[in-house]
């Protein structure tokens, strides 16, 4: 039996902090749910930063596999789910396959910042959620970042070029970086010449 926490409307973020917390302590393995319009996808693995606003997620795979990370919106959770059968599953697939997620150091305090130039320093390919929309909206590689914009190099689908974008923080919903896709995007960059 898996333990749930639902989010309703209006209802005190403590019991989900608490949770989060909970993950990032004792690298518990989780489900998030964050995306209202299609409930049935989820994000797996363990927290490693929060702050207010934003929780990092070591992502792993359905096969326990390393899978990236993924920055989100703490306000944007509607769902966890933690000690059931696929986080057991998951965890055990990931400690048989000796997988780990290293490269992330201590983060500051301006979390989406500190991530966004963790992603630039590393040369990692992201892909950008903005306002809610549930789609990757911008891909690439990250060029500058400042407080409150990212600029980035954006790659299509091929990993060719596709222009230079702006991005304003605020707007920023989720960010993915180093999953299988993007691996996949960098890989194709590089072989075109990026």
């Amino acid at each position: 039996m898996s333990n749930k926490f639902h989010k309703k409307e209006g209802e005190n973020k403590n019991m989900l902090l608490e949770i989060l917390e909970k993950s990032k302590k004792k690298n518990k393995i989780i489900s998030i749910y964050s995306n209202k319009f299609e409930t049935n996808k989820f994000s797996v693995g363990y927290i490693i930063e929060m702050d207010e606003t934003y929780y990092i997620i070591a992502r792993i795979s359905p096969y326990g596999e390393y899978d990236g990370y993924e920055l989100g919106k703490i306000n944007d959770i509607y769902k966890i789910e933690y000690d059931g059968k696929y986080e057991k599953k998951i965890k055990q697939l990931y400690d048989y396959k000796n997988q780990s997620h290293n490269m992330l150091e201590e983060l500051g305090e301006n979390l989406i910042y500190e991530f966004l130039n963790f992603v630039k320093d590393k040369e990692l390919v992201i892909s950008v959620e903005l306002c809610d929309s549930n789609l990757c909206d911008a891909q690439g590689y990250v060029k500058k970042v400042s407080i409150d914009n990212i600029e980035m190099d954006l790659i299509d689908e091929y990993g060719y070029n596709d222009g230079i974008t702006d991005i304003d923080l605020k707007t920023v919903t989720s960010i993915i970086c180093d999953s299988n896709d993007e691996s996949i995007l960098k890989i194709l960059s590089k072989i075109e010449g990026k």
